[in-house]
């Protein structure tokens, strides 16, 4: 018992990630177009920087906000299985639905998460609980607020 316990706040140790509800439909949606624009996502929210920082690229040094990722086709198509023809069409999507920009440099790609910062914060105060009997346990009433368009 004490060793998966010690395995599990390891595992917590490393971190985590906030994915939105829609994300995830689309990642478990039946539409094959939706399912690879979930999953180029998650793959972007994933390898997305958590601090602002240089990165190098070459010989080029490149100032890197929080929420950017320097990266080519190459390397997301590697990680997500995509093809490379498809990656360009999916990141023009995501562009168009207000969930990336993309920048383009003649050896790399600067892809940047919008409300990235929104995405990734923790609320810091919850709803008031009303009087009465309530609905569903109070650790399952915890109040995650919803990004604003």
């Amino acid at each position: 018992m004490k060793q998966s316990k010690l395995k599990s706040l390891k595992l917590l140790s490393r971190g985590f990630m906030k994915v939105p509800n829609d994300i995830l439909e689309e990642i478990y949606s039946d539409n094959a177009v939706a399912r690879l624009h979930g999953k180029l996502f998650l793959c972007l929210l994933y390898h997305a920087y958590f601090a602002d920082g240089i990165i190098k690229v070459g010989k080029l040094c490149i100032p890197c906000k929080r929420g950017e990722w320097v990266t080519t086709y190459r390397t997301i198509e590697e990680k997500t299985g995509i093809a490379r023809s498809c990656v360009k069409t999916l990141l023009e999507l995501l562009t168009n639905d207000g969930l990336v920009t993309t920048r383009y440099f003649s050896r790399f790609t600067v892809v940047t998460i919008v409300r990235y910062d929104d995405m990734m914060k923790t609320p810091l105060t919850f709803p008031p609980v009303l009087p009465g009997k309530p609905s569903a346990p109070v650790a399952a009433r915890i109040y995650y607020p919803r990004l604003a368009d």
